[in-house]
């Protein structure tokens, strides 16, 4: 199912306040100025978001999922796979992402890691762009899948009471992440690796839900989600479900647009 954008003639405003009297010069400036220059190479997949025992423990369970290369395994692929799972925790999605993540691991976090070591060198060599696009082309999505999930339920205990189902494309459409995200803290609950061929956002969401006991909690997702399907996997889980509407539904959209006028909500009846 997909979901188009609709003109309305209703653009978004964007009011910004100048905090410094030359906002402006400082904004289109050529250079970046000295004191905010560090900032320029400042890690912008922000902090680790495991302790140590967690990242050996996701690196272990890892090395479960089979490497379907045939050559050219220098770098292990539980190693690359360690570093795409640490960049989906932290909200990325760019195969470029991964790439900078990698090189950006110390040399204690490359070790607990196994990075591959040039004969003669001290310091593992960080895997390439080429690494993870082989990999991640060729990776089983259900066995990633299983895995990853396996180790998410002993990480995260009982599931929170607000859930979010979000999609993500991976880099350039070579796979696609869907994730159960705790609504109020943002944590990754569960996810499910999918490739194109695997049915969809929608579909992959179906299975996540279908593979959880969700008893009590509210599941919110998008219009690309609002279909027959999915709200009933859904309560089957046990849970209730709040889903956005939009064009992609016109006639459900037309049925609930008439019970608004009828009954606007949260407003109190006039006499």
């Amino acid at each position: 199912m997909r979901t188009t954008y609709v003109p309305n003639e209703r653009p978004k405003q964007l009011w910004v306040k100048p905090l410094v009297a030359d906002a402006r010069a400082r904004l289109c400036a050529g250079e970046v100025e000295r004191a905010q220059a560090r900032g320029v190479n400042a890690a912008p997949v922000g902090v680790m978001p495991l302790r140590q025992p967690q990242l050996e423990s996701l690196h272990e369970a890892l090395r479960a999922v089979p490497d379907p290369r045939s050559r050219n395994r220098r770098h292990r692929s539980s190693t690359v796979l360690t570093i795409v799972c640490l960049g989906l925790l932290m909200g990325q999605k760019r195969v470029m992402d991964f790439v900078r993540l990698a090189t950006q691991l110390n040399h204690r976090q490359r070790e607990l890691l196994w990075y591959y070591k040039a004969p003669g060198k001290k310091v593992g060599i960080a895997p390439g762009k080429d690494v993870f696009y082989v990999l991640l082309r060729s990776i089983d999505p259900n066995e990633l899948a299983g895995v990853l999930n396996g180790w998410l339920a002993a990480q995260q205990g009982a599931l929170p009471a607000n859930l979010a189902l979000d999609g993500k494309v991976v880099g350039d459409r070579l796979a696609q992440i869907v994730s159960l995200v705790d609504a109020e803290s943002g944590a990754t609950v569960a996810q499910a690796l999918m490739s194109d061929a695997t049915g969809g956002e929608s579909m992959a969401g179906r299975r996540l839900i279908g593979a959880h006991a969700l008893d009590g909690s509210v599941v919110s997702a998008d219009a690309g989600h609002a279909n027959l399907e999915t709200p009933r996997t859904i309560v089957e889980a046990g849970a209730d479900y709040v889903l956005q509407i939009k064009d992609n539904t016109p006639a459900v959209k037309r049925s609930l647009q008439t019970l608004v006028d009828r009954h606007p909500p949260f407003l109190p009846a006039q006499a």
